[in-house]
């Protein structure tokens, strides 16, 4: 295993592949034909590329010793009746898993051996009848039993689209058989398999068409584009269906079907010239125009201790026109001597921050595309092939990948790469992405330099979430690819990860300066795309809120049954904030005040506490259990991570919050806080043919905040804009001298949220009058001045969209009188 690939003999292997059977049994009563029509089958395929041969049954030692003697490898599957609601029996089960474990050990040391298929294609309604938990107990069992004759054989399953909903994550390579006829359905289908196959390889088991009833012409054609899907998605490769027209089923031989590439006589057809035009190449020929010049950041700051390591990845890269360019900000350690060894261009800068490192980067990149790597992490040997295939297919921006925790890191990292707020990427769809990490991502050089580059106030972190979001308010795509990946080392103490996640809460207090309306009530940035998490099965039996549901479509007749994992609720991430566990807090002690004055009324707050103390408990609990699902520990090595990221749950989010008030504290002190200056009103200079326009611009980018946005055509205002918890503002617009576009908003409080301010501004006046009650303040006084903060933001946002809006359209913002009183430097800082 290599990532989501393979490895044989030390150098990365894919899978060309071919499905070979069932047959009719030959004179030694085996599924296979004749040995000498066997070796001439060999012998063909090697010339026509084959590297791999999949059956249907377990293959004899002589039919391995051919592979051999052929160079090539064999997925062999081993035969066992799936297709008979008998899962339920013992005797069944227990006579599947001996015939399983005779099979496998009689072929495992053989060195043709690549992978054992446990079975192909259980009937979606078999798997309904049973509940997919009792299916895939039984493959993991089966899976285990051969982990035990051979830890290092690899273990596959030939699902399909029917079954889609099993998680068989615990396998080392998820296959699928897909047939699909429509390029464009396939390729997204491929997208789909790649995200539920998560940071395992795939590998598609079957694909195909029929030329009897599609022609020969046809076959080839629907052959070639579907190989070429295979490759550029990023899968180890494909086994095509099938070698020959000739096969059987239970001893009858099938006559009106005809996925072979040489017919029953071996006569070639003219899906194997497509075939072997595709095997017979690697995908870098495969291309017919010349690749794009690619120029590869890496800043670096005092990064000696993992920098030889990514430059060594950077120099093993298989892409055949890119540039290394080294930036030191500053380092005070080996960087410059490191990167001196290795084939980069290095630049030597006083420290400037991030941001700055990675703008001159970018000014000295010779490339139209400029990828980005930090110093701690190592490329993949094709990471730019699947980003730059990325960009172009979707025609985006930018694009990013994965980064994934190397498994030899030391424990304390292991847990840190379980534990909240690593760099991670926020997905719109399987091809789309709403965020990208600075870690792993490439645009177009030209994108950004329309977005002026990176924001140098962003000095650690940030800046990534900064030109995403400037991207896509032009109306840029960001795309992601799920196998462009890069290893990225975790911090490896507790310390490390804590100030990196105070760094990391900073940056947001300085986003959130700029983009008040993508930020919520207790300031975490709103998405519209969500995390995916993959399966995580540990948990979908016990957790209510968890649990997955499974579309079967009419009477069971899906052709696609996928799983639906909903996502948590919101109260978990409430009593996970810190701003829980200081009311939690204040009430514990406002019982042990009551309790020293005398009062009787303590246990009231006691049992409150009590309360909130449990259930973050849980919360954080349930978090580390969900992300050490697939660990493969147990006893007290599997307790001790497990508790080790349940305490990480608990301390970053009090990290975040510490970083926040900094940031706070610094747009306030370097005046970096627009609804300070921009007030509630703005100018811009436009036609006025052009205010219906501006107003379908705003009504846009507000509705991509997350923001309610609704048009009256009763009232004396444009729109009418709604935010949690029910705060409403509305904007009017004007046209002043046939030129300038003049906005306004104004809040409008419901009733409710008047009096719910009132009784805690009334609280807060009784807990200072009730001295028992004083550890209330605290808590009391954080919702109140969180309403009263949700109402700037909901109108210091409508300001800036009105502003970026206008932007967006070519308009030019009229300054406010006290925004050009602003010191020089600073508004030249925030423009």
């Amino acid at each position: 295993m290599d990532g989501k690939f393979l490895r044989v003999n030390g150098e990365r292997f894919w899978v060309k592949g071919v499905t070979y059977g069932t047959f009719l049994p030959n004179t030694d009563s085996e599924l296979l034909p004749e040995r000498e029509t066997v070796r001439r089958d060999m012998e063909r395929m090697r010339a026509a590329g084959v590297n791999t041969i999949h059956t249907y049954t377990a293959p004899p030692a002589w039919f391995l010793d051919l592979a051999a003697e052929h160079d090539l490898m064999v997925v062999a599957g081993v035969f066992w009746e799936g297709r008979q609601c008998l899962f339920a029996d013992r005797e069944v089960l227990r006579k599947i898993e001996e015939g399983v474990v005779a099979e496998v050990r009689a072929m495992a040391a053989h060195p043709a051996l690549l992978m054992v298929c446990l079975g192909n294609e259980i009937p979606p309604l078999v798997a309904r009848w049973h509940g997919k938990a009792r299916i895939e107990r039984l493959l993991r069992r089966l899976r285990n039993r051969v982990k035990e004759i051979d830890p290092d054989l690899l273990v596959t399953y030939a699902n399909y689209p029917p079954t889609e909903f099993l998680d068989l994550s615990f396998l080392d390579v998820i296959g699928f058989n897909v047939y699909l006829e429509c390029e464009s359905e396939f390729r997204a289908y491929l997208d789909r398999l790649q995200m539920l196959a998560g940071d395992r390889p795939l590998l598609l088991t079957e694909l195909g068409l029929d030329s009897r009833r599609n022609g020969q012409e046809k076959q080839a054609e629907v052959l070639g584009w579907q190989l070429r899907a295979a490759w550029e998605k990023g899968l180890i490769g494909a086994t095509v269906y099938a070698w020959t027209d000739e096969w059987a089923v239970a001893g009858v031989p099938v006559e009106d079907w005809d996925f072979g590439l040489v017919d029953r006589e071996r006569h070639p057809k003219l899906a194997l010239d497509s075939v072997t035009d595709y095997y017979r190449r690697s995908r870098y020929e495969l291309r017919e125009r010349d690749w794009p010049e690619v120029s590869v950041v890496c800043c670096a700051y005092n990064a000696a201790a993992t920098l030889d390591e990514t430059l060594a990845s950077l120099a093993r890269l298989n892409y055949p026109d890119y540039e290394v360019i080294v930036i030191d900000d500053g380092s005070r350690d080996a960087t410059a001597e490191i990167a001196a060894r290795y084939p980069c261009r290095l630049i030597r800068t006083a420290n400037g921050g991030l941001s700055r490192a990675r703008n001159l980067g970018i000014n000295a990149a010779r490339g139209e595309i400029v990828a980005f790597i930090d110093a701690d992490a190592a490329a993949d040997p094709d990471w730019l092939y699947f980003l730059v295939t990325r960009l172009e297919e979707q025609n985006a921006a930018g694009c990013g990948g994965p980064n994934l925790s190397p498994p030899g890191d030391p424990e304390p990292a292991q847990r840190v790469a379980r534990a909240p707020g690593n760099p991670v990427h926020i997905l719109l769809d399987n091809e789309a992405a709403e965020h990208i990490p600075g870690c792993n991502m490439a645009f177009c050089k030209s994108a950004l330099k329309a977005v002026d580059g990176f924001d140098s106030v962003y000095r650690v972190a940030g800046d990534d979430v900064d030109v995403c979001w400037k991207l896509l308010e032009r109306g840029e795509t960001l795309a992601f690819s799920p196998v462009a990946i890069v290893w990225h080392h975790r911090r490896q103490s507790l310390r490390a990860y804590l100030r990196q996640q105070q760094g990391y809460g900073v940056a947001e207090a300085l986003l959130e300066a700029r983009y008040p309306e993508r930020y919520g009530l207790l300031g975490g940035a709103c998405w519209r795309g969500r995390v995916y998490e993959g399966p995580q099965p540990a948990l979908s039996l016990w957790l209510p809120w968890r649990r997955d549901r499974v579309y079967h479509g009419p009477q069971g007749t899906g052709l696609f049954q996928s799983v639906y994992t909903p996502q948590a609720p919101w109260w978990l991430s409430v009593a996970a904030s810190p701003e829980f566990h200081g009311a939690t807090a204040a009430l514990g002690a406002s019982a042990l005040w009551i309790g020293l004055a005398g009062l009787s009324f303590w246990p009231a707050p006691a049992v409150l506490a009590a309360f909130g103390m449990v259930a973050s408990a849980a919360c954080c609990l349930e978090a580390s259990l969900r992300m050490c699902a697939r660990d493969e520990l147990h006893g007290f090595s599997y307790w001790r991570r497990v508790i080790g990221v349940a305490r990480l749950h608990f301390l970053q989010p009090w990290a975040r919050w510490l970083g926040r008030l900094k940031g706070a504290w610094r747009c306030r002190k370097e005046h970096l806080w627009p609804s300070r200056f921009i007030g509630t009103e703005g100018t811009l200079w436009a036609g006025w043919e052009r205010r219906e326009e501006w107003l379908e611009r705003l009504s846009r980018l507000l509705r991509d905040a997350g923001m309610g946005v609704t048009h009256d055509s009763w009232g004396r205002h444009d729109l009418t804009v709604r935010v949690y918890p029910g705060y409403v503002a509305v904007l009017e617009s004007v046209v002043e001298h046939q030129s300038q576009i003049r906005f306004r908003a104004r809040l409008r409080t419901p009733l409710r949220l008047r009096l719910l301010e009132g009784v805690l501004a009334a609280a807060m006046v009784g807990a200072v009058v009730v001295l028992p009650l004083l550890p209330l303040l605290v808590p009391l006084a954080g919702c109140f001045f969180t309403l009263r903060r949700e109402k700037r933001r909901l109108l210091a946002s409508l300001a800036v969209l009105g502003r970026k809006a206008g932007e967006l359209l070519g308009m030019v913002p009229i300054e406010e009188e006290l925004v050009a009183r602003r010191r020089p430097e600073v508004k030249a800082l925030n423009e």
